[in-house]
């Protein structure tokens, strides 16, 4: 079947969904069908042909990108925000997070696969736009938007990599903007988009920003207003770990604890208020000074229903940028 071509504010990915909503169409491709879904706010043509994609339904083996239409380059750039995100899923154990030997993995991939159009198309409004402006936040905004619709279909609801797509959007727009730039940089880059308001954001309070207000929280905004100090702290436990002498899986492992530490993660303060996040900061730290194991860590927080995802995604965008260096 021919690419479509000519979709502006259009995004192409995968979809489980035989009926879906009133605005996504399906167009049959073997077993399952791609959806073409519209970008709310986004109605630049190469933007749009930056995420026309095809990708195959779901198998013994993760699917990836190809037929992209836009740049190779905002390709790249997607490519290894996903597989920054994979290689955050492959560890184990990641202490109260799915992932490893305890959950499906080919479901978790699948679902890390679905964000790679939204994630290219990040990269090329961001090329296009040219700077850290109001108006590039709304268009981020846009494709953020869809981009969840989008992985919300391909792994049927579960949204297994639910907000993962807001620090790493961002860090690729971020990227895009300064394609040399240093971590640094590109976090700050990322922090001046997401100083701007996202004036088309819906107004419904999120249970994200309930929680912020409640109890002063910074949240994923804050993260990011302030430039992603908790990436940057990630990947300083990465270096910190490698010069150590480290291997790779324990070198990442701690870089998430040094996350966990410190972050305030508002779907914890959520799910399980103040006394459950002090409980997986306390744990962290146990663990990186040597007083709890890993095992009986992540076997807590399990218990408890503990699941630090905020510390997740972000070690996925540390990777991102750690692979960049």
């Amino acid at each position: 079947m021919p690419r479509p071509r000519g979709f502006a504010g259009v995004a192409v990915g995968p979809c489980r969904d035989r009926r879906p909503p009133e605005n996504v169409r399906d167009l049959p491709d073997g077993a399952w069908p791609r959806c073409v879904v519209r970008l709310d706010g986004v109605t630049d043509t190469a933007a749009a042909q930056a995420v026309a994609s095809r990708l195959p339904g779901p198998g013994p083996s993760v699917p990836r990108m190809i037929g992209s239409i836009g740049s190779r380059e905002d390709e790249r750039l997607a490519r290894a925000a996903v597989e920054a995100l994979v290689a955050g899923v492959d560890l184990t154990p990641r202490p109260g997070l799915a992932g490893g030997r305890r959950t499906d993995g080919g479901d978790l991939r699948w679902s890390a696969e679905a964000l790679a159009p939204g994630l290219a198309a990040a990269a090329a409004v961001a090329r296009r736009v040219g700077e850290p402006s109001a108006a590039l936040r709304i268009e981020l905004g846009a494709v953020g938007r869809s981009t969840e619709r989008t992985m919300a279909r391909a792994d049927g609801g579960r949204v297994l990599h639910h907000g993962a797509v807001w620090p790493l959007g961002l860090l690729v727009a971020g990227a895009a903007l300064a394609p040399r730039g240093t971590a640094e940089e590109v976090t700050a880059l990322a922090g001046r988009i997401a100083a701007h308001p996202d004036r088309r954001a819906p107004r419904t309070p999120t249970p994200g920003s309930a929680v912020s207000v409640r109890y002063g929280a910074a949240g994923a905004k804050g993260e990011a207003r302030a430039g992603f100090p908790h990436v940057r702290r990630a990947l300083a436990a990465l270096d910190t770990a490698r010069h150590a002498g480290a291997r790779e899986p324990e070198a990442r492992i701690n870089a998430l604890l040094a996350v966990m530490t410190t972050l305030q993660d508002t779907g914890l303060l959520h799910t399980a208020g103040p006394y459950g996040l002090r409980e997986v900061q306390d744990g962290a730290r146990d663990v990186a000074e040597g007083r709890l194991s890993l095992d009986d860590f992540d076997r807590r927080l399990r218990e408890r229903g503990l699941r630090p995802r905020g510390s997740g995604h972000l070690l996925a965008a540390a990777l991102f940028l750690d692979g960049r260096r």
